[in-house]
């Protein structure tokens, strides 16, 4: 089954979608969307994010493709009158709608699910290209009336030009040319104050106004689940580089509406001596006794919740979402469970969303269930289930683990901590970003302490720093949007010419690991997806393929003149 196109998108990421929109051309080019899941949007609606992940402060900054959505949520809600209004939060079904509403318009995206990458085919005769990718896909679903005796088909998908969206670089990785990297580089290389391993956190973490001091062990040899072991000596030393990837979280959606609720389940092959860590935890909070009426916190101490946009909030029968602290003892976040995601196959992805799941989960059902846990956290955290209308078909489960961070190209131009704000304007700018530098949690110590004898939980590799390293990172003027923002250049998306010259890369784009910690953001990745998709075109004039065009030969100035005028989004700050 071979099968041709114009271009090429790997995943439905938001990136992904207004990739596919762009390159399209109100039906202009056909194009192909492939996405692994059966569930479109990556952590824009798969993933359960609902684009959180914005300055929210400030919904001006939403521009381009990333408005026309909100502008879609908005009608869902309002119906009428909603011409001036946007809704950056939406519910999961809602954004997933509205996603699949702008690809239909596009008019000539062939939206393909449940299609996974398995090669990527390169024609190296001179400089290297994208030939052609295999895919493997379930044919019940994207091929009815084909075979359906075949539950799996492989497909043959070629074009000129690709544009890898996904979250981990695969078409990028798959060329096996392109120069790639993970991981946190050390302070030497890019010369960045915030790079590499960061200084590990005190045996008291503080979590929640509190002073917790969470016991690994009693001994010196014995470790519960979810701590790594370290001895003081071995601990690595500050601003060293390592191959650890930010902390992953499934962002799970939980409602209170009996209506809409269904019970957090026991998760598979579910054992309570897994979540020691959170009991102790539970323990040191009682024992502070913060909670004197109750004899214990509630639910929401330990899942660090989040509501979708005030607007929609009534509306969405007060649901919520688990986001994330980052800097406790415990929390959604677990850092030290997605070991080798960058380099693993699909197969040892898989095992580690697993983990992640059963990680989540399991520290619901035992804070709803187990005896141990004070009688007021578990008839508390009885009140809450997962949304009954949300990833219907992934048993209320988001399907999209939420990455953080993963294969990083190292492209034409790399961001970094210094020039991200340095200069702030930058020629051939796509796109403008506002986000602090936000790096989740690397690693969760055992230290042993010589006083006690004892193993305290610690943390390591959290920071939040305006972009501008003139502001002290405990000031909160460094997270005021006037304070963050900074253009973006076309070229973060490229490969060097002599590595791949038909390959845009808008998500795993070239940025040191400490800039990254800014760019990850999804309105972000929409500006910047549209960008790719408008320096497709440029493949093709006259109904003809450009046999010699190159991505690193895109006229950056019509990119910029699409993106302004079909699109009004903005390319370049200061925002105001």
């Amino acid at each position: 089954n071979n099968e041709n196109f114009d271009v090429i998108v790997y995943k439905s990421s938001p990136a992904g979608i207004t990739s596919a929109i762009a390159a399209a051309n109100n039906g202009k080019l056909r194009v192909a969307l492939v996405e692994p899941l059966s569930m479109i949007g990556g952590m824009g609606a798969a993933g359960g994010l609902g684009l959180h992940d914005q300055q929210m402060s400030n919904l001006t900054m939403i521009t381009g493709l990333a408005k026309t959505w909100a502008k879609l949520n908005a009608e869902y809600y309002y119906k009428t009158n909603s011409s001036n209004k946007i809704v950056n939060h939406p519910e999961i079904f809602v954004a997933e709608k509205n996603f699949q509403i702008m690809i239909d318009k596009a008019k000539s995206i062939d939206l393909m699910l449940e299609c996974r990458l398995i090669n990527v085919n390169m024609d190296r005769t001179e400089i290297p290209k994208i030939q052609s990718i295999d895919v493997i896909c379930n044919n019940n679903n994207n091929n009815k009336g084909i075979d359906d005796k075949k539950k799996f088909i492989m497909k043959t998908l070629s074009a000129p030009v690709f544009i890898d969206a996904s979250y981990d670089g695969d078409l990028m990785v798959g060329t096996n040319s392109i120069d790639y990297t993970y991981g946190r580089e050390s302070t030497e290389v890019y010369n960045e104050s915030l790079a590499g391993v960061q200084r590990v956190g005190e045996k008291l973490e503080s979590f929640q106004g509190l002073n917790i001091s969470a016991t690994v062990s009693e001994t010196n040899d014995t470790l519960i689940k979810y701590v790594a072991f370290q001895n003081v000596t071995s601990i690595p030393k500050i601003g060293s580089s390592d191959k650890k990837l930010m902390s992953f979280q499934h962002r799970a959606c939980i409602t209170t509406d009996q209506d809409n609720l269904v019970p957090f389940p026991q998760p598979k092959n579910y054992n309570r001596e897994d979540f020691v860590l959170l009991q102790r935890v539970l323990n040191e909070v009682v024992k502070l006794n913060k909670f004197p009426k109750t004899n214990g916190p509630p639910f929401s101490y330990f899942t660090d919740l989040g509501e979708y946009s005030k607007e929609v909030f009534d509306i969405a029968k007060k649901k919520k979402y688990i986001i994330c602290c980052g800097t406790a003892p415990v929390d959604s976040d677990q850092p030290n469970i997605n070991r080798g995601w960058a380099t693993a196959n699909h197969a040892m992805r898989e095992e580690i969303i697993e983990k992640h799941t059963y990680y989540l989960q399991g520290s619901f059902f035992y804070l709803a269930n187990d005896l141990f846990v004070p009688e007021f956290t578990r008839n508390d955290a009885k009140r809450f289930g997962l949304c009954k209308d949300e990833f219907v078909k992934y048993n209320n489960w988001p399907p999209q683990l939420y990455i953080r961070s993963s294969n990083r190209l190292r492209g034409m131009k790399v961001m970094t901590q210094n020039n991200v704000a340095n200069p702030r304007k930058k020629i051939n700018s796509i796109a403008m970003g506002c986000w602090e530098f936000d790096q989740h949690t690397m690693a969760r110590y055992g230290i042993f302490n010589k006083e006690d004898g004892k193993r305290y939980v610690v943390n390591e590799g959290f920071f939040r720093h305006a972009i501008d390293p003139f502001i002290p990172p405990e000031s909160t003027k460094g997270l005021e949007p006037y304070d963050l923002w900074y253009d973006v250049p076309f070229e973060v998306m490229l490969p060097k010419r002599e590595q791949c010259q038909n390959l845009i890369i808008p998500v795993a784009l070239s940025a040191s690991s400490v800039a990254f910690s800014s760019l990850r953001i999804e309105t972000m990745y929409m500006d910047l997806g549209t960008a790719a998709g408008s320096g497709a075109r440029q493949f093709f004039k006259s109904n003809h393929v450009d046999i010699d065009m190159t991505v690193q030969d895109i006229d950056v100035d019509e990119v910029r003149d699409i993106l302004t005028k079909e699109y009004e989004q903005r390319i370049e700050g200061p925002f105001w």
